[in-house]
Order: structure tokens, then C-alpha cells, then sequence
């Protein structure tokens, strides 16, 4: 036995990391820019795959590699894309088998490997996965920026400039939103607000510039900004819709397993703490942070492909207790 390189990709960030089937334990992680083909095309996230597992496998020499799990950005969405992306990985991978699974996915896997539990993501965009007990894999939410993410880092950016375009036009009253908006853009005394349509932020079609916004509600919410903190009760009413409508979804009973990742569960005075009472109005419900990250769903579900069942829930557990992989 030799090493499982599982891989978490993302549109800006791909995490690799590999697990030494003999040792039982991490055996190093690298991280690179994204690999979502939809974004930069085949041939860079291919180049990056490449790079990514050469630099582990020259770190865990003589290690034979002996399986690839990609959590790939869109996986299941597009057949054609996914069909390519297969063919192209197969030809780097010649005689090693390479796993394709939706990166959701595998983060559902190392949150709750074998079990069932529903896990919740809010970063720059927002959707519910989850499992039951008999086996149904479901999702909701995750559609597009365009119509979806409801309660994501973007949607809150998106909600902020729609607020601050009100309070210019009189239509809302201006508040502190107004003020910190204006200085986040830098915006002069001198200058009117329509010069915020000529800031790189605003216009450069990024949806990470657009949810790093989610940084001025913050600060306005903890200065008392009521639009600020409605913004918030939103996304947070938002996020728990997609636990409620999964739940339903996948026919859940008793106390429902819920584990929340993402970048706006760390703002839990905002979003995860009203989340959380509004799950509670409605069912039993436990939320908590994943237990194992991507990566470690990667490796288990590689695992499981070339070893059965056991031989994952054995990976799985120990590196449950390997502090190194916490996080991956």
C-alpha cells in the first residue's frame, strides 16, 4: 500500500492533500489556485492537478500512489464538461484510479462519512447537502449568483449596493451603511455617488470583490446600522431555508445533524447563531463545524473505492485523530 491523494477544489483556491495508507496518517497538503474549468479552461486546471499531486508525490517518496480523489467545482451539472474532464485526468492518472465527485460532495463526506447529516455552505455562494439514513444523497440551493446563493457572501454584497443605491436616490434613509460604503469605495467629498460604478470593485464582475462586501455590513451592523443587521437576519432566514427544505427533502426524523463550513459562519453573532434559533423554532436539530474537511472526504471516498467500506471507515477514523489533517 502506498499513498491517496484526495483533492478539495474551488474557483480561487485547490487544496491537495495525501494520506499514507501505511503509517495512517497525513503525509502532506499543498494548496494552488483554483480548478474549475467552467473559470480558467481545462488545460490550466489539468496543469494544476498535475502540479499539485507531483509535488506530493516527490514529498512522500518512495510512496507508490495508489488512487486520486478530485471534488471537482460543478461536477454532475455539466455531462459534456465532466465527460472531458474524466477523459483528460485519465491520461495523466495512466493505471491509477482517479475519482470524480462534486467538491460538495466530498466536503458532506468528511463532514459525516457513512452517516447521514445535512451540511450547510456559506462562503461566496451558498447551498445545503445532504444524506439520510437510508442512503439519498440530495442538495438545495447552489443554482447561480444570478438566481440563487440566496443568504452567500455574494448575495450580501449584492444586497448592500442595492441598499446604498436607495439611500443615494432617497428612496431609503441614508445610515451609516451609506457613510462606510462610500469610504470602503473611496469615494471623495467631492465625488458623487454614481462614481462607484467606475471602481474596479464594482465593476469588475468578480463575485469574490463582490462578497467580500459582506465586510462592510459587518462593520456597519457592529456600529448598530439597522439596513446592516437586516441584511444579516436575511441571510441568515435564507441559509436556514435550505437546511429546512433538505430536511423535508430527504424525509429526516429526530434530532437532524447539521455542520456548517464557510467563511460567513464565522461571523456567529450574525449568521450562525439566528440560524441556529431559527432551526430550533421548527425541529430538533444539532449544528456544529464539519468533522473532517474536503481532502479527508476525498481520501475516504478513494478509500472506499479501492478497499470496500471498511477499509474507508478505518482512514476515515484515524484520521479523526490525526491533529495534521484538522481542517482538511
Amino acid at each position: 500500500m502506498g499513498i491517496i491523494i484526495g483533492i478539495d477544489g474551488g474557483g480561487t483556491k485547490t487544496r491537495f492533500a495525501a494520506y499514507d495508507l501505511i503509517e495512517k496518517k497525513l503525509a502532506g497538503n499543498v494548496v494552488l489556485e483554483g480548478t474549475d474549468y467552467k473559470q480558467d479552461g481545462f488545460d490550466a486546471v489539468v496543469e494544476r492537478v498535475k502540479t499539485g499531486t507531483r509535488a506530493l508525490l516527490e514529498a512522500c517518496q518512495p510512496s507508490r500512489l495508489e488512487a486520486v480523489c478530485f471534488g471537482m467545482p460543478g461536477y454532475s451539472e455539466a455531462p459534456a464538461g465532466d465527460e472531458e474532464m474524466a477523459r483528460r485526468l485519465a491520461e495523466i492518472f495512466v493505471q491509477i484510479p482517479c475519482f470524480l465527485y462534486n467538491d460538495v460532495y466530498v466536503a458532506l463526506e468528511g463532514a459525516f462519512y457513512g452517516t447521514q447529516g445535512i451540511l450547510a455552505v456559506a462562503g461566496t455562494g451558498s447551498l445545503a447537502y445532504g444524506r439520510n439514513k437510508a442512503g439519498l444523497v440530495d442538495r438545495c440551493g447552489g443554482w447561480s449568483e444570478f438566481f440563487g446563493d440566496e443568504g452567500s457572501g455574494f448575495w450580501i454584497g449584492r444586497q448592500l449596493l442595492e441598499i446604498f443605491s436607495k439611500q443615494s436616490d432617497g428612496r431609503l434613509e441614508k445610515s451609516r451603511l451609506y457613510e462606510l460604503t462610500r469610504a470602503y469605495f473611496g469615494l471623495q467629498p467631492d465625488e458623487n455617488d454614481f462614481q462607484i460604478l467606475t471602481r474596479a470593485e464594482c465593476n469588475s464582475g468578480s463575485r469574490a470583490a463582490t462578497a467580500a462586501l459582506n465586510m462592510v455590513v459587518k462593520q456597519a451592523a457592529d456600529q448598530g446600522d439597522r439596513q446592516a443587521r437586516s441584511i444579516f437576519d436575511r441571510a441568515a432566514g435564507e441559509i436556514a431555508g435550505l437546511i429546512c427544505a433538505l430536511r423535508s427533502k430527504l424525509n429526516f426524523q429526530g434530532i437532524t445533524p447539521v455542520a456548517v463550513s464557510g467563511g460567513l459562519f464565522h461571523m456567529d453573532q450574525y449568521i450562525t447563531r439566528p440560524m441556529t434559533e431559527i432551526l430550533q423554532e421548527r425541529f430538533e436539530v444539532s449544528v456544529s463545524k464539519p468533522r473532517l474537511g474536503p481532502c479527508c472526504g476525498a481520501i475516504a471516498l478513494a478509500a472506499e473505492r479501492i478497499g470496500g467500506r471498511g477499509m474507508a471507515l478505518s482512514v476515515y477514523e484515524a484520521m479523526s485523530e490525526d491533529d495534521g489533517c484538522r481542517g482538511l
